[in-house]
């Protein structure tokens, strides 16, 4: 609990920091009666899905009247800044960059609000270096500016923790990409949404008892709390969970008659459908699971969101 209390208590604080609602269409909510399609663009943390997938469990057993369309568009090695390692996935090739995918993204998905999650591959796995950071900062200027001119509404996250061996010096790499996105709430006005420090915060507090305490088994692919973690920050954000629900995870959706059922089923079909998504919109990188035939892969998904909806 004392692990708990800290986190809650930080991601308030975080929370208060990060929250700047303006008055344009920007500042729209998710559950706004013209807001259905909501994409997540991000790395391959994006991509694994369990924030996102989360995040949509929630959303059905709290809204269940709310009709949403949740689409996970991760693309694992991404980055924004265009930079790639010498002998990146040793030398098959190199990252892929979201800016070759990203206008079809929005022009095939049409989407009514954007969540992104960029930076913990943006430094390349490298010291920290001004020219590596300004190339993720332009990058993120860029996304946020291609969202903006198409008037979709869009919501920053900052970049899971680095907890990697034996490059440690990378977590500050992160620290400082996490700190310059939330210091643009203020100079440009952006929302974000912090999943960085609070993930940071809980990490430090279970490491005091346990030195073998991982939120990333590899220090970078966040495990299952790691993910509850990041999806906790964004429905807080939202102001979709109660201030003083402190569950993350799994522990989360007992509260709920079916909300483990729930949970499966849309974990099973955000795994058929990005895979569709992302086939369907296009990319560069190779070695991606082959994906079902799209309109195959739309009946799958509604006959799964059937199943939800007789559960809700």
């Amino acid at each position: 609990m004392k692990a708990n209390t800290l986190y809650l208590i930080f991601s308030l604080l975080m929370l208060a920091a990060c929250t700047n609602m303006n008055d344009d269409s920007h500042a729209k909510s998710i559950l706004d009666p013209d807001i259905y399609t909501v994409v997540f663009i991000g790395d391959s943390i994006t991509y694994d899905g369990g924030y996102v997938s989360d995040i949509e469990a929630y959303l059905h057993l709290t809204h269940p009247n709310k009709k949403l369309r949740i689409l996970n568009l991760g693309l694992p090695s991404e980055t924004v800044s265009g930079l790639s390692e010498e002998n990146h996935a040793g030398g098959a090739f190199p990252r892929p960059i979201l800016f070759d995918r990203l206008e079809s993204v929005l022009d095939i998905t049409q989407p009514d609000f954007v969540f992104t999650n960029y930076g913990i591959n943006d430094g390349i796995y490298k010291a920290f270096d001004e020219n590596r950071f300004d190339a993720y900062k332009q990058g993120m200027r860029r996304l946020s500016e291609t969202l903006h001119n198409r008037n979709i509404p869009f919501i920053h996250i900052t970049p899971p923790i680095f907890d990697g061996s034996p490059r440690k010096n990378y977590a500050d790499v992160v620290h400082k990409y996490a700190d310059w996105l939330l210091s643009q709430v203020q100079t440009e006005n952006w929302r974000v949404i912090d999943a960085h420090w609070p993930m940071q915060a809980y990490l430090d507090e279970q490491r005091k008892t346990d030195s073998a305490f991982v939120l990333a088994r590899d220090g970078i692919h966040p495990n299952r709390l790691g993910h509850a973690i990041i999806a906790d920050a964004v429905l807080r954000y939202l102001e979709l969970k109660s201030v003083d629900d402190l569950t993350l995870g799994d522990e989360a959706f007992t509260a709920f008659p079916s909300g483990l059922k729930v949970l499966k089923i849309v974990k099973e079909k955000q795994s058929i459908m990005k895979d569709a998504w992302l086939t369907k919109t296009g990319h560069n990188r190779p070695l991606m699971k082959i994906a079902l035939q799209f309109d195959v892969a739309l009946i799958k998904e509604n006959e799964l969101n059937l199943r939800i909806a007789k559960l809700r």
